[in-house]
């Protein structure tokens, strides 16, 4: 049987979050219900030295007050979790389960955001914040109340389950991101190999070329050289024709 403290947490958390938007309009309701003759009474010279309090500013402090109870709220779980641990440890569980789900929807941050917006007035968002809120809270006092606790505790394995199936997947992403990149590397390095072996065959036939080419020179020189004996000769044979004719004409 729950005890009578357990039971006051979900109260208290019903009773926790009245929308500060929503109860604008009765606020201004009702100061507009003032008498007349307390209206015109005339301030007080400490009142005159106060600036107005405007509504951004009543609101914020109304959404602060609520954050300031959601805090208190966590903190009072948390300290009855622990004290119920040896005795009633399937209520202790459900409170730690009850924190750890709070806290992970990140109530009390986004209670903070949204007295930011009441502060600055910006009335639409805060609107759509608050309603995420009472969702969030709602969820939460049924948790809390909730009897099948190891139903929850299922459900709270399913998610850590499928969170590390997340992360586990992630890794699996990144070991084939990985792996392609140092396949990739490794078809890159061999190409550049089998592009340095023609590189070395290539240097090799241009060397081959140029001693082709330095060969041919010196054969055209040869050419060259062996053209101008040729011709010597020639001119030699022609003088020595010529200087037989004039032999053989003195000698008759």
């Amino acid at each position: 049987m729950r005890p009578l403290l357990f039971l006051m947490v979900p109260a208290f958390l019903v009773s926790l979050w009245v929308p500060p938007v929503a109860a604008q309009p009765a606020k201004k309701k009702s100061e507009s219900a003032k008498p007349a003759a307390e209206s015109a009474k005339p301030p007080a010279a400490a009142d005159e030295a106060k600036p107005p309090i405007g509504d951004g500013d009543r609101l914020s402090f109304d959404q602060s007050k609520v954050a300031a109870e959601m805090n208190e709220l966590e903190d009072r779980m948390f300290r009855l979790a622990d004290a119920l641990k040896s005795v009633e440890p399937e209520n202790s569980s459900r409170l730690m389960i009850a924190l750890k789900n709070a806290r992970e929807e990140l109530i009390l941050h986004q209670m903070k955001e949204t007295q930011d917006l009441l502060r600055k007035l910006e009335l639409g968002q805060a609107l759509t914040e608050e309603k995420q809120l009472l969702a969030k809270l709602q969820r939460l006092h049924d948790l809390l109340l909730s009897m099948d606790l190891d139903f929850q505790m299922r459900l709270e394995r399913l998610r850590l389950l499928r969170e590390l199936l997340r992360q586990l997947d992630k890794a699996i992403q990144e070991e084939d991101r990985e792996h392609k990149l140092s396949r990739d590397t490794a078809g890159a390095e061999k190409e550049l190999a089998r592009w340095r072996e023609r590189q070395v065959t290539l240097e090799e036939l241009i060397k081959r070329q140029q001693a082709n080419v330095a060969q041919g020179k010196k054969l055209a020189k040869l050419d060259a050289a062996k053209s101008e004996v040729q011709n010597a000769v020639g001119e030699l044979a022609k003088d020595q024709q010529t200087t037989r004719a004039d032999t053989k004409s003195l000698a008759d």
